[in-house]
């Protein structure tokens, strides 16, 4: 039986960006400083791809998967990634900070080396936060297959190895490697307590980016920090505004957004980026009023899209069954489970 080693490239398609998202090209100027090297050899189940597939992707395209690898004499390799044969890059803060414990700083990049914009570090140091990235984890490879298990592979293995406060493990992107960042805060709150998006991001709540189990978007919407950054001449200008207003739209209560004035496709400078730290850093708060009555709307009108597929079900119409049930697990996700996946199992074996 063959061993495929990351998830199905048929099912790939639900992982990668939508092609009018795709990444901005970025200016040459952009001053990066390559982190010093670091190895790691570690694996965790959180990067596995079974745990990838229940997080990122929508409930029923986790649920077919064995049926579409054992249609092909195959089976999911355990992890998609192996930490000993990678590059990544590490920075410490010259000295400690006084509480004893880092906070961790993972940074997604756009480009292919292990490195980070210049002007960051300083502001990330006086935060006592410790660096990581990887190589090889920029816009031409696979989110799912590799660019999101190489940043949990990361902040796993510096938390194993350095003394780093839980909660102040934070995930971030610049351009294209934003959309993966708020791809993994969503994902996995319960391990990153808040995304830094510079200059990307695309909406929630659709086959690119869905809505995860239940327990994991409470988590996320009630606590996560999610700080949107990027230039008023951005070319991504519009499309961060649309994930911005998505996250407004799923009741996530902790949203802050800055527009830097005269800047372009570049990382913001070392002051706009000591400012969005600091918001990234801040306590969370508990949703407002008015944040738990959108969340009350939501999941009703969750409820009633189910009730219609459960009444198209009992209908016997199998096709406008199956039409409707895609329409709500790509909408909802994880929000939809169990009962979208017991619908599913009772329809035609038919790929979704």
């Amino acid at each position: 039986m063959t061993i495929i080693p990351m998830i199905l490239l048929t099912l790939m398609q639900a992982s990668t960006l939508p092609d009018s998202l795709r990444d901005a090209s970025f200016s040459p100027r952009i001053k990066v400083v390559k982190l010093d090297p670091v190895s790691f050899s570690a694996s965790t189940p959180l990067a596995g791809n079974a745990e990838l597939a229940r997080r990122a992707l929508t409930t029923l395209q986790g649920a077919q998967l064995p049926a579409l690898l054992a249609a092909r004499g195959a089976r999911m390799a355990d992890q998609p990634i192996d930490p000993a044969q990678e590059q990544f890059g590490e920075h410490l803060p010259p000295a400690p900070p006084a509480s004893g414990r880092y906070g961790l700083f993972v940074f997604v990049p756009p480009w292919q080396t292990s490195a980070i914009p210049a002007d960051w570090i300083p502001a990330l140091d006086a935060a006592g936060m410790i660096i990581v990235t990887g190589a090889r984890q920029g816009n031409p490879e696979s989110p799912l297959g590799r660019r999101e298990p190489m940043a949990i592979l990361a902040a796993w293995n510096m938390m194993q190895r350095y003394p780093v406060d839980p909660a102040r493990v934070f995930i971030a992107g610049f351009s294209g490697g934003s959309k993966v960042a708020l791809k993994l805060a969503l994902a996995y709150p319960d391990l990153f307590r808040g995304a830094l998006l510079d200059a990307g991001a695309y909406p929630i709540g659709d086959a690119a980016l869905p809505i995860p189990p239940a327990d994991l978007f409470d988590r996320f919407r009630q606590s996560s920090r999610i700080v949107l950054i990027a230039g008023d001449h951005d070319t991504a200008r519009e499309e961060q505004a649309a994930g911005s207003a998505s996250l407004r739209s799923w009741c996530v209560a902790n949203v802050t957004q800055h527009l830097v004035m005269g800047l372009g496709h570049e990382p913001v400078n070392r002051t706009d980026f000591t400012r969005a730290l600091a918001a990234l850093a801040a306590p969370p708060h508990s949703p407002s009023t008015s944040q738990e009555s959108c969340w009350r709307r939501r999941l009703a009108e969750r409820d009633a899209a189910l009730a219609e597929v459960e009444k198209s079900s009992a209908s016997g119409n199998v096709e406008a069954t199956r039409r409707k049930l895609i329409a709500l697990d790509r909408r909802y996700g994880g929000l939809a489970a169990p009962d979208s996946a017991a619908i599913a199992k009772s329809l035609p074996a038919t790929p979704f």
